[in-house]
């Protein structure tokens, strides 16, 4: 049923999925209607199980599955409770929470679009908590944002700051720190959240679904190299400008083999010659610095590419799975 997942399939469909702790790859099964993922987790024993129907819709659980062997049951079960209604079910109708409903895995949390649900009660108790503070999934970016007061920031010690550094990056454009890594590898910036007293999830905007996931990340990459290919024609243009003076003298030996004199003049000529050579040095980090963002721009075009590739790729299978009008 489950099988290695290839490199491909970890780098660009499915890049959040990660190796088990022994090392291993992830698995991935395959069913009529979706795709099953069983992921690990670096460093912690709990595994996730992701479904990723071929509708584009987006469902997963996740959480308290301590070994790969009940995570691979789990994903078997799931995978015959597709295949045994896969003639009648259709993930975009709105009707996936009573679909799983005949699941019965307990101490697993599931998420979709609309809500969280949490095994026993503790959510409800950190709600009414008066002294729990909130963290935002941005259902759009699937990240966490934590957001501050300057002097509540100011006021944490040096090792807890460190420690929102490691997990979290600073928006300025949002005005908070968001989280480097996205759902479903949020363990590690919730666990720095709840440290810090942030245990209440409040979820804003609208899921994605995978495509427009997809679509998003080759536009956002397509701007980025449009951003890249500019820093580089800057660049070369202030390189090219740095040479120019120096170049100008291209066949004039008197100016470039006029010895040192130790006269006002022979100073002077001799600092104006020396400021050319320096000039003509940093012309070349400036070309280094147009190498290097063509290069960034190159990448990000690629992954533009991929991404358009593998929407469509999606968008096919999709439609060639829908069943024919009568």
């Amino acid at each position: 049923m489950f099988k290695d997942m290839d490199d491909w399939s970890m780098a660009k469909d499915y890049n959040g999925a990660e190796r088990f702790n022994d090392g291993s790859r992830p698995l991935i099964g395959e069913t009529s209607l979706a795709d099953i993922i069983i992921s690990g987790i670096p460093d912690k024993n709990d595994v996730y199980i992701g479904v990723y129907p071929h509708s584009d819709f987006e469902f997963f659980f996740e959480g308290a599955i301590v070994s790969k062997e009940t995570a691979v049951q789990i994903g078997t079960d799931i995978a015959n409770h597709i295949n045994s209604a896969s003639d009648s079910v259709c993930f975009t109708d709105g009707s996936f929470k009573e679909f799983f409903s005949g699941l019965q895995i307990s101490g697993i949390r599931t998420q979709d679009s609309e809500t969280v649900i949490e095994a026993g009660t503790q959510a409800e108790e950190a709600i009414t908590d008066p002294n729990a503070k909130p963290y935002i999934f941005n259902l759009e970016t699937t990240k966490i944002e934590l957001h501050f007061d300057k002097a509540d920031y100011d006021a944490l010690s040096d090792a807890q700051k460190r420690e929102i550094k490691s997990a979290f990056l600073w928006s300025g454009k949002g005005k908070c720190w968001v989280s480097r890594a996205k759902e479903p590898n949020l363990w590690r910036p919730k666990e720095v959240a709840n440290k810090l007293g942030f245990t209440v999830e409040l979820r804003e905007g609208e899921r994605l679904t995978y495509g427009e996931q997809l679509e998003r990340q080759a536009e956002r990459a397509e701007a980025r190299a449009d951003r890249y290919e500019g820093y580089a024609a800057n660049a070369a243009k202030r390189g090219e400008q740095m040479q120019s003076a120096l170049r100008s003298y291209h066949g004039d030996n008197s100016f470039f083999t006029q010895p040192n004199i130790n006269s006002s003049s022979g100073r002077a000529f001799t600092n104006y010659r020396e400021k050319l050579y320096n000039r003509y040095h940093r012309g070349f980090e400036e070309y280094r610095k147009s190498d290097y963002f063509n290069d960034r721009a190159q990448t990000a075009r690629e992954t533009a590419t991929n991404a358009f590739a593998l929407a469509e790729r999606r968008y096919r299978r999709s439609y060639d799975a829908e069943p024919a009008a009568a």
